[in-house]
């Protein structure tokens, strides 16, 4: 009953969050549908993808502790980010950003560095992955350092404002970028929901009822990263919503991936919902970048879970 209320709290506060700003629920038309609403839905959607990516990438890699930039996709989003910011070599392609558009080059060239390295070891073990991802996180962060010593102050505030991760949404166009990936990837995830179970069981178990853990963790977590590539490179890396949310979703309700995926989905869409009104409201007419809202709620947040688990 408890958890009944709380997801109609959740919804009410979903339905009301782009009316409520800085002035309380007085909001023109045209702020509310040019601005309010795409924003609220492309929160919504980044936040449930994130969370949705590291629910996936803490069961694959069997680790809570896992989230969607374990493998360093967010360090080459940052690198293409910079890269567009500093040389400016287009204003727009194909409908997207320059920014937008070499992140997710620069996020999808992670993904092929964790890949090449897998091919040249025959080897696509977790503690491989894992070795990897910290190393490309590391190269490609610091060649993201390299172009900001390079660029000018205005160039330099950019890459950092980036890199703080922010949703200022005007129009749908964001929303429509990663709706795609976002339904593309929960048919995957639910397809092999049961032998998500047994993996993050165990991985004997599942080899012994017959299931394929080298194909099902290659896919799942190719899923989980291009879903995660899409949404950095329209945001910027927002942390702590793919490791807390999936965590505290598995505490309350379900260890079974077919109730886990939707309610993440959803909670993590809320989570991110009202970071993103706290972001734009609580120092108008300056905005917080939504990434340190996250971090500000989400690290203590989590350091209680871990202190009342070491508790029971």
């Amino acid at each position: 009953m408890k958890k009944n209320l709380l997801f109609i709290f959740i919804l009410l506060f979903l339905l009301l969050s782009p009316f409520i700003g800085e002035n309380g629920f007085n909001v023109s038309k045209n702020i509310l549908f040019q601005i309010r609403i795409p924003e609220t839905l492309t929160a919504f959607i980044t936040g449930a993808s994130l969370s949705l990516a590291g629910l996936i990438f803490q069961s694959m890699f069997r680790n809570s502790l896992a989230t969607p930039y374990t493998l360093g996709i967010s360090s080459g989003a940052g690198f293409g980010a910079a890269i567009a910011v500093k040389f400016s070599l287009f204003s727009a392609f194909l409908g997207f950003s320059r920014i937008t558009f070499f992140a997710f080059i620069g996020a999808m060239l992670s993904l092929f560095a964790i890949r090449t390295i897998a091919l040249i070891k025959k080897n696509y073990s977790m503690h491989t992955l894992l070795l990897s991802g910290i190393a490309v996180n590391f190269t490609f962060s610091s060649f993201t350092m390299f172009i900001q010593f390079i660029a000018d102050k205005s160039e330099s505030s950019s890459i950092i404002h980036w890199l703080m991760g922010s949703i200022e949404s005007i129009g749908f166009s964001d929303f429509l970028i990663i709706l795609p990936f976002l339904f593309l990837s929960l048919i995957i995830f639910l397809r092999y929901s049961r032998e998500s179970d047994m993996i993050s069981f165990s991985e004997n178990t599942a080899f012994g009822m017959g299931v394929e853990v080298f194909k099902v963790r290659k896919t799942m977590i190719f899923f989980a990263s291009i879903l995660t590539a899409s949404v950095v490179s329209i945001t910027g890396p927002i942390g702590f919503v793919g490791m807390v949310i999936p965590h505290i979703t598995k505490r309350l309700f379900s260890n079974k991936h077919l109730i886990l995926i939707p309610i993440s989905l959803f909670l993590g869409g809320a989570f991110l919902v009202f970071c993103d009104l706290i972001s734009r409201t609580i120092i108008f007419p300056s905005r917080i970048p939504v990434g340190v809202i996250t971090a500000l709620l989400g690290g203590p947040f989590f350091l209680w879970i871990i202190i009342k688990t070491d508790e029971n």
